[in-house]
């Protein structure tokens, strides 16, 4: 028997591949819209995407302003000119972007093992956009395997907010130390955990931890999804 009752599991880079799905729905964007050099733009646009979220996660940008600002920022420093307006290029790629739920390695089987327990429930917590969140999560399938997903546009709030964790534990009706935040994201999972006093596993799929975990409150660290098992299954 798990001393946890409730799993709140991070989707990006911790059950999905998201780089991969990522590179795919961009060249698809590149390729519709005619823009050549898509792979040298990509490398812009990855760089450009994370500077955006991360402004994000501090409140220093809106959403909205996040979904425009790291396409014209890519077009300028690629210096080229944009296909279309910021909004019409960022919906057609979150269109794209929602055809790929790829898993990771060793990932459904991971999804298939935590089912398993029974004295779970697994949670799904992403910051996203609704509708691409929503189509990666269908067509993936992983729906099976969840209790609950827990969607930031839904929501109203991002991680690591307190909030967005304070609308989770109450949505699912659970107190912090029933609960265990999995996911790979320091800056995100961990410090949203560390918010909202919600006991934390971080976990890297390349097997290197980033600078400044030390600087976090970490109850487990781990290196693949066996790890993960092992600590959930403790008593």
């Amino acid at each position: 028997m798990s001393r946890f009752k409730h799993i709140l599991l991070d989707l990006d880079e911790t059950i999905f591949d998201f780089k991969e799905g990522e590179r795919l729905a961009f060249a698809d964007v590149c390729k519709s819209l005619n823009i050549a050099n898509s792979d040298e733009i990509y490398f812009i646009y990855k760089e450009e995407n994370l500077k955006c979220w991360k402004a994000l996660e501090r409140k220093e940008i809106t959403k909205p302003q996040l979904l425009q600002l790291r396409w014209t920022n890519t077009f300028s420093l690629a210096q080229i000119n944009m296909p279309c307006e910021p909004i019409i290029l960022n919906d057609a790629y979150m269109r794209a972007l929602g055809n790929y739920g790829i898993y990771l390695p060793h990932a459904e089987e991971f999804m298939r093992s935590l089912k398993a327990l029974s004295s779970i429930k697994i949670h799904l917590i992403t910051n996203g956009t609704s509708y691409t969140a929503h189509n990666r999560i269908t067509v993936s399938g992983i729906s099976q395997y969840i209790d609950n997903a827990f969607i930031s546009d839904d929501m109203g709030v991002n991680k690591p907010d307190k909030l967005f964790f304070d609308k989770v534990l109450s949505s699912i009706d659970a107190k912090p130390d029933e609960c265990l935040v999995i996911g790979d994201s320091l800056t995100s999972d961990i410090k949203g955990a560390n918010n909202a006093e919600i006991p934390c596993c971080l976990y890297s799929r390349e097997g290197d931890f980033p600078s400044g975990f030390e600087n976090y409150k970490i109850d487990y660290l781990a290196k693949n999804y066996d790890e993960i098992l092992k600590y959930i299954s403790q008593d």
